[in-house]
């Protein structure tokens, strides 16, 4: 038995019965010539071209052990679904529990460092807006010093207006 990894592009207008029983065609002829060993709905995706005047796809991953002989039916089963847009029949080696271990560390630390560059754009912006408070700050303080200064020039004006000696 060989490991092989079928990836494949369901039309995203296909009925939710139409893709459940070609699922279940391709996972029972994995089934009958092998395991499987994890399968799931990747989700629905923007495709790179059209395909079929197709913008968006639903894509599948199996990854399963099978006989080679029975890849040649199972090619022919997603060659002739009309529901299938693209399939990719890949032979891989098997994962390893090393292999598995880093995955989850890669992904670990992709997570990580997507959380520590969210948190320097948030101290950026942070940095920014202060920033922007501190040069906006000293102009306030003119502006009221400035304030002050003609309501100073207003009381001498009136002392002066007051004054009897101007008036002689």
């Amino acid at each position: 038995m060989s490991h092989y990894e079928l990836v494949y592009l369901m039309r995203v207008s296909t009925a939710d019965g139409d893709a459940t029983k070609l699922h279940t065609q391709i996972a029972d002829h994995i089934k009958a010539h092998g395991e499987i060993i994890k399968e799931g709905e990747i989700g629905k995706r923007k495709l790179a071209y059209e395909i079929e005047k197709e913008s968006h796809a639903n894509y599948w991953l199996i990854e399963f052990n099978a006989e080679t002989d029975s890849i040649k039916e199972l090619h022919r089963i997603l060659t002739l679904n009309e529901h299938v847009l693209r399939f990719l029949i890949a032979q891989t080696r098997p994962k390893t529990k090393e292999d598995i271990e880093r995955e989850e560390r890669m992904k670990e630390s992709m997570e990580k460092s997507r959380m520590r560059k969210a948190q320097e754009e948030k101290d950026k912006e942070r940095v920014a807006v202060e920033d922007k408070k501190k040069k906006e700050l000293p102009a306030k303080k003119e502006e009221i010093k400035e304030k002050l200064s003609l309501e100073e020039l207003d009381q001498k004006l009136d002392e002066l207006l007051k004054d009897d000696s101007l008036n002689d």
